[in-house]
């Protein structure tokens, strides 16, 4: 039933009610905030379930050998007032071991907050891991064992293994950091630095900074072409698209976009990168081969954006809702409400 052929508020209600209470296999997930839930969209990017109870949830990505989608909060607590509700079917030992999880070698911060896993095929919350400070956004890397946290206000990231459960590293980056990808090839996470135009590779196993890469403005959200080698980095002040070189480190080529960005996303079937020209109202495409960038207009204040099955899933940053893009053509197909703010989104690869 698209939710755009629904006929009054009423009948939307009702469904949404209905879709909470029936939590279903999807392809995409989407974060909606101080909502504390998730819309999970089909393959035809229809809404089918709702999964709830994730605090203000922003940052998402999904585990899929485990079946563990992954959602973090901006809530944070002091680390004395932080209450976790024991997950439905785990014992209390085994809550009690899986609470509070130390971290090699570094200071506690004075606040905390929560990390959910949850069982794809249920919808079910199966575990909650205590991470120090407020995060931003996760990734997942290396067959899906570890996640990297960001925290903004630490100037750090958290590690944390899902074959323990436990956070097994905190490292600092730099300033503000902000997004995450990780490379296959060299079995580490990207992390940009916004707060000082770097971009920091990471070990998640060793659990330190390989090394800093400096680019021409304060870079947020990255996208990755592991085969061609590149990492594509929103600058998001500066109105501008790096392009990284990920064994040699060097920025390789800058497109000028304008205006404030968010949101990027990369496209290997048409070598092309898809950005959020969050202040235009437009998303930007650039072609990586012709080296050119066209724009079309998709808003108000397009926002984070997945690339799933031929198709753009763009949020709004002013309105609750999120729009499905058809590539080719760069027409909008769907319209989708939102409860909130739609925020990191999780695909389901199509393999």
């Amino acid at each position: 039933m698209p939710v755009g052929k629904l006929k009054n508020a009423t009948t939307l209600a009702a469904a949404l009610v209905a879709m909470a209470a029936t939590p279903a296999l999807a392809d995409v997930y989407i974060p909606e905030g101080p909502s504390g839930t998730a819309l999970q969209l089909s393959g035809d990017f229809t809404p089918v379930g709702r999964i709830k109870g994730l605090g203000n949830t922003h940052g998402m990505d999904v585990a899929l050998s485990r079946g563990i989608l992954i959602s973090a909060t901006l809530d944070e607590q002091s680390r004395g007032e932080m209450k976790v509700k024991k997950p439905e079917g785990m014992s209390d030992s085994a809550h009690k071991a899986h609470h509070g999880a130390g971290m090699k070698g570094k200071k506690a911060s004075d606040t905390v907050s929560l990390i959910s896993l949850i069982d794809i095929k249920t919808g079910k919350i199966t575990r909650k891991i205590e991470v120090p400070g407020m995060v931003h956004h996760v990734t997942v890397g290396a067959n899906d064992r570890y996640v990297l946290a960001t925290h903004p206000g630490l100037d750090a990231i958290s590690i944390i293994d899902l074959e323990t459960g436990k956070v097994t590293a905190t490292i600092k980056t730099g300033p503000n950091p902000n997004y995450a990808v990780y490379d296959p090839q060299t079995k580490s996470f990207w992390v940009s630095n916004a707060g000082n135009a770097t971009i920091s590779q990471v070990d998640p196993v060793q659990g330190y900074v390989v090394r800093n890469v400096k680019t021409p403005a304060g870079a947020e959200h990255l996208a990755i072409d592991t085969s061609g080698r590149r990492l594509f980095a929103a600058e998001a002040d500066a109105g501008t698209l790096s392009v990284v070189n990920l064994d040699s480190g060097k920025v390789t080529k800058t497109y000028n976009i304008g205006g404030e960005l968010h949101g990027v996303a990369y496209d290997p079937g048409a070598d092309a990168v898809y950005v959020s020209a969050r202040e235009q109202g437009k998303v930007a495409w650039v072609d990586l081969a012709a080296g050119t960038v066209t724009t079309t207009p998709i808003g108000p204040e397009p926002y984070h954006m997945a690339l799933a099955d031929g198709r753009l899933v763009v949020s709004s940053a002013e309105k609750d809702v999120v729009w499905v893009v058809d590539v080719p053509s760069r027409k909008t197909i769907r319209t989708v409400p939102t409860s909130a703010t739609a925020h990191q989104m999780a695909v389901i690869p199509e393999s």
